[in-house]
């Protein structure tokens, strides 16, 4: 099963996000088209937008031959305990019973 995430409200809008990175860095992210993440059922989940900022190192934004993301959507398992990492913003939460489809 697919979880789409939208913020595009036909070609005027865009989502947006404020994501600290480290101590010194906050980092501007705008989402300009839907991203779909696969989920499985039985399953809680941490729907995380992820940034990531490093003075020198390129990313796919910039430069299509690098292989790091700036910016991204990902799927993490969630439990009470669940922490952040550097950069990830806590958009959700995701519990999918076990035998849906």
């Amino acid at each position: 099963m697919n979880l789409l995430i939208t913020s595009v409200d036909g070609d005027k809008t865009a989502g947006a996000a404020s994501v600290n990175i480290g101590e010194f860095y906050q980092v501007t992210i705008q989402q300009r088209k839907d991203i779909s993440l696969a989920l499985s059922a039985g399953k809680k989940y941490a729907i995380v937008l992820k940034g990531r900022y490093l003075l020198g190192e390129d990313s796919y934004q910039v430069n299509t031959a690098s292989h790091i993301h700036a910016a991204e959507f990902v799927a993490r398992t969630y439990t009470d305990s669940y922490q952040l990492g550097d950069g990830e913003l806590l958009v959700c939460t995701v519990n999918i019973p076990a035998g849906v489809s």
